[in-house]
């Protein structure tokens, strides 16, 4: 609240704020998407809420109140408040962009948009940990898997490739480009020191990677298509107003978990 600022320079908190005329969002983020990996996913997990209790569950949990209240204060901070960016604005634009105009003071990126923040905004910014929930800071974990397609006849070569890429030689190679993080610990201290190089201390999302259960999985399930289908409707119509959390999510709660 007090970083949103209207026209005439009053705060969130002001009782002459103007949600009508804001001049700069506290918050910019996309909340009609279905795994809210930057996003409301961060929130609810630290909670305790999951989306399943283990990968590949047939059950999903967006029947749970946690959740519900999660995405609903996030919606109620745009569509009640005038506090953080509208829905539609960040689904045009993207969160990142909207950041980079300078239209919203905060904005929660994955390490991947590291170097994207570094080149694209030119007012001054840094990295900062996440608040902390009822069970602490928790964020999705973002990874890639070393994967062989079943159907490629240099499957012998792609292993010996793999096998490299999961080297701390390799590691250590990607780390030094500053590009992202690696799996490696050495390799992550090299990503961090590169990027330090080019003037970003990216530290907290090291910090909240090495944190004692700092991360929880991306969804693993079958069915992903419908899922997303489904869970992105759901939550797009809490974000532009058209329903409530509890409403929107208990029903998109049965049609996935129908799904199995």
């Amino acid at each position: 609240a007090q970083l949103t600022l209207d026209e005439a320079g009053q705060n969130g908190l002001s009782e002459t704020f103007d949600k009508e005329s804001v001049a700069q969002y506290g918050l910019a983020m996309g909340l009609g998407d279905a795994y809210g990996q930057t996003g409301w996913s961060i929130f609810a997990a630290s909670t305790g809420w999951r989306f399943m209790d283990e990968p590949w569950g047939e059950e999903y949990h967006f029947d749970d109140p946690r959740v519900q209240e999660t995405v609903q204060y996030f919606a109620d901070l745009s569509l009640v408040n005038g506090f953080m960016v509208p829905e539609e604005a960040v689904v045009s634009l993207m969160a990142e962009t909207v950041f980079a105009s300078g239209t919203c003071a905060l904005v929660f990126m994955g390490s991947w948009m590291i170097n994207w923040l570094g080149e694209n905004v030119t007012q001054e910014f840094g990295f900062g940990r996440l608040p902390a929930g009822l069970e602490g800071r928790i964020c999705m974990f973002n990874g890639l898997a070393d994967s062989i397609w079943t159907g490629s006849e240099v499957q012998e070569e792609a292993w010996l490739w793999l096998r490299f890429l999961g080297s701390a030689e390799a590691q250590e190679i990607v780390g030094s480009y500053g590009a992202v993080f690696p799996a490696i610990p050495s390799g992550a201290e090299a990503a961090l020191a590169a990027f330090a190089e080019k003037g970003l201390d990216a530290a907290p999302y090291l910090d909240q990677a090495q944190q004692e259960n700092g991360t929880f999985l991306f969804l693993i399930a079958d069915n992903a298509g419908e899922y997303t289908s489904i869970m992105t409707a759901a939550m797009q119509a809490v974000a532009l107003g058209e329903a409530t959390a509890a409403d929107a999510l208990n029903e998109a709660n049965e049609e996935v978990n129908d799904l199995f």
